[in-house]
């Protein structure tokens, strides 16, 4: 029998979690990626042991935590503060709808909780958050962003699972759509005496991809 892709494999791991599921670790471990020293993004107790809900689909890749050793572990910058995990931040509009984006549906919930929003980046360069900064404001986000760049511990590190991401996954989770709808339809429900919403898409190259 072949080994499952990692497609297969991210889809079985979010088929038996919980659409809702949601991991709080205290004095956790967010390692970034670096392609320098091959090394592979993780998310970690402070014991090393990988977290769960931090499994994170991104171009079209699947990214397990790993185990931490406690080498690893030693010396690495510690912050004092609460954070919501958010995976990776792409400046890309099509991968940052549908990834970055992906684990804000637990905001609300824990926003009373955090300091700010943590995200690994996609680039070398600092991703400019103002750019999508209005989509932030719609969807209620006020807390600023955390870009992690070298391996670092804060004191608490709210994990909520991936709602959406790229193949079978696109379709998103109840509570992400939920978040996403409830958000949106404040600014963009249609007046009284319409009865549907039309989307043109003449100016938008559907190339590959080609997600609304």
């Amino acid at each position: 029998m072949s080994e499952p892709s990692s497609h297969d494999k991210s889809d079985n791991i979010l088929a038996e979690t919980n659409d809702a599921s949601v991991t709080v670790v205290q004095n956790a471990f967010i390692v970034p990626p670096s392609r320098r020293s091959k090394q592979l993004m993780s998310v970690n107790d402070e014991a090393g042991l990988p977290v769960r809900d931090a499994v994170t689909t991104a171009k079209h890749a699947v990214h397990f935590p790993r185990y931490l050793s406690e080498k690893e572990r030693s010396g690495v910058e510690f912050d004092m503060g609460s954070y919501l995990f958010c995976g990776f931040y792409f400046p890309h509009f099509g991968h940052f709808i549908l990834e970055s984006l992906s684990r804000l549906w637990a905001y609300e919930a824990y926003k009373d909780q955090i300091d700010g929003l943590i995200f690994l980046r996609d680039s070398r360069k600092i991703p400019d958050p103002n750019v999508y900064q209005e989509i932030f404001d719609l969807l209620g986000v006020t807390h600023p962003i955390k870009f992690v760049q070298s391996p670092l511990q804060c004191a608490k590190l709210i994990v909520p699972q991936q709602g959406i991401g790229m193949g079978a996954f696109a379709s998103g989770t109840d509570p992400l759509r939920s978040f996403i709808k409830e958000k949106f339809s404040q600014v963009a429900a249609p007046s009284k005496d319409c009865e549907k919403i039309y989307i043109l898409r003449s100016g938008y190259q559907m190339r590959r991809g080609g997600m609304l």
